[in-house]
């Protein structure tokens, strides 16, 4: 699951790694640089595997992206419900009024496959210093709300290269940048993540062919994604086999 400000990237990320994957630029997802969220409704997103260059079904794991977080949006009930199971496919958010119980898209009874296994914060390296406090509450809400099904929780830090001039010459220099570590540790400190917990990615928006370090860093990310959310995964089956 995908949350975060509007403009910081949720959809651009889909699209880049969706990107990498096919081996060519594609847009999976709706992405804008609209003042308010271009993502409307609640839908899965799955990266088709083409393996040996046919299609051979999906790959093995499953995003939600999710309404954009902006000074429309009054409530973050929605996020926390999403995260949670609670919403059903299609749902369409309105940022005035979260989705009541009695709702046909409300999920009373949510499983292990309606769960989110990590939950993704995705926060823009050049906004970090001046995020609205009005996002940074909603964040911490959802966090603090979310902090009972004990899910993975991980930050994309995006627009790496916008933030930085050295990172903006040369993309792999990213781990090398004094700026981009203290903006890691910043949002470290201000959410409580562990600093190996923040993945900072650059997003295909203005390349029109694919680009080997946007690639790496954006896959590495999602490896570490992937990987704490089996690593979930495997914990529930472990209490399971004690009860």
């Amino acid at each position: 699951m995908m949350a975060g400000q509007i403009k910081a990237g949720k959809s651009s990320y889909i699209n880049t790694i969706d990107s990498a994957l096919q081996g060519y630029l594609r847009s999976l997802a709706l992405a804008g640089e609209d003042i308010h969220s271009f993502t409307k409704k609640f839908n899965p997103f799955r990266v088709e595997d083409r393996a040996n260059g046919e299609w051979d079904g999906v790959l093995p794991f499953v995003i939600y992206d999710i309404m954009g977080i902006d000074t429309d949006v009054d409530h973050p009930d929605d996020y926390i419900s999403a995260v949670k199971g609670h919403i059903k496919d299609e749902y369409k958010f309105n940022p005035k009024k979260p989705l009541s119980d009695d709702s046909p898209y409300f999920n009373k009874n949510p499983t292990m496959n309606d769960v989110a296994h990590c939950l993704v914060y995705v926060v823009a390296a050049d906004q970090v210093s001046i995020m609205d406090d009005r996002v940074l509450k909603f964040l911490k809400k959802i966090r603090s709300n979310i902090s009972d099904i004990d899910i993975p929780q991980v930050v994309l830090l995006t627009k790496v290269d916008a933030s930085c001039p050295l990172v903006g010459k040369d993309l792999k220099k990213v781990y090398r940048s004094r700026y981009i570590k203290e903006q890691i540790e910043r949002f470290s400190q201000i959410l409580g993540i562990p600093i190996n917990c923040i993945l900072p990615v650059k997003n295909y928006s203005k390349k029109t062919s694919l680009n080997d370090d946007i690639d790496v860093l954006a896959l590495t990310a999602l490896l570490q994604i992937l990987r704490f959310a089996n690593g979930h995964l495997v914990n529930l089956k472990q209490m399971e086999y004690k009860k």
